[in-house]
C-alpha cells in the first residue's frame, strides 16, 4: 500500500516514551514473520547477491588488464567506457538489493499494522513501486544516504550489504593524532550522525508513500527536530545496547561445547567448535534481524506519529488482534531454515577452526617504533620498541631537496614540528636540526636515514623500510636509497615495502633477494599484478578472502595498524604473516598467551567476540 505524503503540523510532537512503547507494539505486531523475511533477504544477500557483485567487479578489473584492486595503479583502461559501465552497473545492482530489502521489510510492517497479517501480493506490489521510482534522479539522495550516510556512523547493520561500509582506521587513526584534526574529526562524526538522524524518515516515506528521494529526504529534515530528535536518538540506543549484549551473550555461551570437550574429549574440540561457530553466527544473524525490525518499525511508527505520514486506520490500538496471522508456519519456516544452514556453514568452518591448533608465528612490527617510548620515526621510539621485544620496526623514509634521505612519514611538518614546511624544500641538514613533539611529550631530533640504520645494527633491531612519496622523489630516488643503503651496510636483514608500484618493481629489480612488499591502502577481488613478496593491507580491507588469494599467489600477507588487542589475537591466530601495530607491547603479550594456552576455547571465544565486535 502506498500513501502520498501529508504532513499534519497539527499532530501532536513525538516524545522518547510515546515512541519506543509504539515501537515495541509494531514490533510485537510485526512478529516472527517480519523476522523471517529480514532473515531471509540477508541470507539471499550474503550466499547470492555479494557473490554476484564480487564476480562482475572481478569482470570489471579483468577488463582494464587487472587482477586486483589497486587504486594505486589503476590501469588507464579502467576510466574506459565499458569498465565504467560496469562498475555503475554493479552500484545501482547493490541499491537495488537493499532497496527491495528494505522495501519488503517496510511494506510488511505496514501490512501487519493496517490489516494483521502479511499478503505476498502487497509485498509484490510494495517492491514494484519501489524499483519503479528507484533509478530515477531524484533516488540519488536515498542511495547515499543507505550507502554512505548510516553505515558509516555505525547504522548499517540491517543489510549484511551495508554492514561492511566504514571509514577505514588508516584515516580516522591518522587524523585523531593531531589534536586540531581529532577535535575536527570527533565534530565531523557528530554533525554526520545529526545529519543521519535528521533524515532518518526518509526511509519509511520513501519505501511506504509515493514520495521521491528528494521529497522524503527533504520531509524528514522538516519533521524531526527537537523532540523528535530526542526520541529517535533514545529509542535508537534503547534498541542497540540490548542487541549488543545480547549478541556478547551468545557469543561467550558458543564457547560451552567447546570448552567441556576440551576437558574431556579434545579430539572432538575441532568439530564442536566448528559447530558452535556455525550455531552462533545463525542465531546472531536472528538477532541482528530482531534489531533491525524494531529499528524498521520505529522509524515507520515516528512518521506515523509525527504526522509525516497519515494514519489510515479506524480502529484503535486496543482495538486490534496482535496476533492476527498465524504465527507457527513462520516459527517453523525460520527453525528449518536456521537448521538448513548449519551443517554448510560448519563444513565451511571446520577448515579456520582446526587451523587454530598451529602454533602462531606471526610477526610483531612496532610501527614507526613504539609510540610510548618516543616519538615516531625517531631514534627514542626505535630504542623503545627493542626494549619492549618487537620482531621488526616499521619506519618511513622521505627523499630531502639535497636527494638525501631523512627518517619522516608526513611530507609536511605541521603535525610534528608545527611548522607549515615541506620535507621537499629543505635539506638535509635543515631537517636534522629540527625537534619534532608528539601528544604526550616526547620530543626528539628528526633523524637522518644513516643515523636510524645504524642505531638500529646497534641493537639488533631489523627494519621494514617504507619508501614514502611526497618527498623530493626524484627518478633515481630508488636507486639512491639501495646505494646508501649498500654504503652503510645495511641491506642484511632488512625488508621494504612500499605504497607506490614503481617503487616496488625497482627494488626487486635492484635486489632480488630481499623481500620486499607492497602496500595497499584499499584491496579487493584478488591479489594485483605485482613482483612483490608479500601484500600489506590496511585493517579494513584484510580480509580472509584476500589472506587466502595471497596464500594462493605465494605471498605473505601483512596488516596494517592493528592496536585493538582482540582484533590483534584475532589476526596472530588467523595466521597473519604480519601485524605492523603502535601497541606493539599488547601484540607480543597477545602472541606469547596464545603460545602458551591449550584447547580450542580460548581461540574461538577470541573470534566470536570478533565476530560481534569487529
Amino acid at each position: 500500500m502506498t500513501v502520498r505524503i501529508q504532513p499534519d503540523p497539527a499532530r501532536g510532537r513525538v516524545g522518547a516514551g510515546e515512541l519506543l512503547r509504539e515501537t515495541l507494539l509494531t514490533g510485537r505486531r510485526a512478529g516472527i514473520a517480519v523476522v523471517v523475511l529480514a532473515f531471509a533477504t540477508n541470507v539471499l544477500i550474503v550466499l547470492l547477491g555479494r557473490p554476484l557483485i564480487s564476480l562482475l567487479f572481478r569482470e570489471a578489473l579483468q577488463m582494464t588488464g587487472q587482477t586486483g584492486l589497486d587504486l594505486a595503479n589503476l590501469s588507464p583502461s579502467f576510466s574506459s567506457i565499458l569498465p565504467a559501465f560496469l562498475l555503475l552497473a554493479i552500484g545501482l545492482f547493490a541499491f537495488a538489493m537493499v532497496a527491495v530489502q528494505l522495501a519488503i521489510l517496510f511494506v510488511a510492517i505496514r501490512q501487519v499494522w493496517d490489516t494483521g497479517t502479511v499478503s505476498t501480493r502487497e509485498l509484490l506490489r510494495g517492491i514494484r513501486a519501489v524499483v519503479r521510482k528507484l533509478f530515477r534522479r531524484s533516488s540519488i539522495p536515498i542511495f547515499f544516504y543507505v550507502f554512505l550516510l548510516l553505515p558509516i556512523s555505525g547504522l548499517g547493520f540491517f543489510s549484511t550489504l551495508t554492514q561492511v561500509i566504514a571509514i577505514p582506521n588508516f584515516i580516522s587513526g591518522e587524523l585523531l593524532k593531531d589534536p586540531v584534526t581529532a577535535v575536527l574529526w570527533n565534530v565531523l562524526m557528530l554533525v554526520i550522525l545529526w545529519i543521519n538522524i535528521r533524515c532518518a524518515l526518509a526511509l519509511p516515506l520513501f519505501f511506504n508513500s509515493d514520495a521521491s528521494g528528494t521529497e522524503a529526504i527533504r520531509t524528514s529534515w522538516r519533521t524531526v527536530r527537537g523532540r523528535e530528535l530526542w526520541a529517535l536518538t533514545v529509542t535508537t540506543v534503547a534498541i542497540g545496547v540490548p542487541t549488543i549484549l545480547l549478541a556478547v551473550v551468545i557469543a561467550l555461551a558458543s564457547t560451552i561445547p567447546a570448552m567441556i570437550t576440551d576437558q574431556g574429549a579434545p579430539a572432538l574440540s575441532g568439530v564442536s567448535a566448528s559447530f558452535s561457530m556455525a550455531m552462533a553466527q545463525i542465531v546472531l544473524l536472528i538477532v541482528v534481524s530482531t534489531a533491525t525490525v524494531l529499528w524498521l518499525a520505529m522509524l515507520s511508527t515516528a512518521a506515523r506519529l509525527a504526522g509525516a505520514t497519515p494514519d489510515p486506520l479506524a480502529e484503535s490500538s486496543d482495538e486490534r488482534d496482535d496476533h492476527a496471522y498465524p504465527s507457527g508456519p513462520w516459527r517453523w519456516g525460520l527453525v528449518m531454515g536456521a537448521t538448513a544452514l548449519v551443517v554448510p556453514l560448519q563444513l565451511v568452518l571446520s577448515e579456520p577452526v582446526h587451523a587454530l591448533a598451529a602454533m602462531p608465528d606471526t610477526e610483531i612490527l612496532a610501527h614507526r617504533g613504539y609510540l610510548a617510548g618516543g616519538v615516531e620515526n625517531t631514534i627514542p621510539s626505535l630504542e623503545a620498541a627493542a626494549e619492549v621485544g618487537a620482531d621488526r620496526v616499521e619506519m618511513d623514509v622521505l627523499q630531502t631537496a639535497d636527494g638525501q634521505f631523512v627518517v619522516m612519514h608526513d611530507a609536511n611538518l605541521t603535525r610534528l614540528a608545527g611548522q607549515n614546511v615541506n620535507v621537499k624544500d629543505l635539506t638535509l641538514n635543515e631537517l636534522t636540526a629540527i625537534t619534532v613533539r608528539d601528544q604526550v611529550g616526547n620530543s626528539a631530533r628528526i633523524p637522518s636515514l644513516a643515523e636510524y640504520v645504524t642505531r638500529a645494527k646497534e641493537i639488533d633491531m631489523p627494519l621494514l623500510i617504507e619508501i614514502k612519496m611526497g618527498g623530493l622523489d626524484t627518478p633515481d630516488h630508488v636507486d639512491l636509497l639501495v646505494e646508501e643503503l649498500t654504503e652503510l651496510d645495511a641491506l642484511q636483514g632488512n625488508t621494504f615495502h612500499s605504497l607506490d608500484h614503481a617503487s616496488v618493481e625497482r627494488l626487486k629489480e635492484l635486489l632480488p633477494r630481499t623481500d620486499v612488499g607492497y602496500i595497499l591502502a584499499f584491496a579487493g577481488v584478488g591479489v594485483p599484478d605485482t613482483s612483490a613478496d608479500f601484500l600489506v593491507i590496511e585493517e579494513y580491507t584484510a580480509t580472509d578472502t584476500m589472506h587466502d588469494a595471497a596464500a594462493d599467489e605465494g605471498l605473505g600477507f601483512y596488516v596494517w595498524t592493528v592496536d585493538d588487542s582482540l582484533a590483534q589475537r584475532v589476526r596472530i591466530r588467523t595466521g597473519a604473516d604480519g601485524i605492523i601495530t603502535d601497541r606493539p607491547d599488547t601484540a607480543l603479550e597477545s602472541r606469547e598467551e596464545i603460545i602458551n594456552e591449550s584447547g580450542v576455547t580460548p581461540a574461538l571465544l577470541d573470534l566470536m567476540v570478533g565476530f560481534v565486535i569487529l
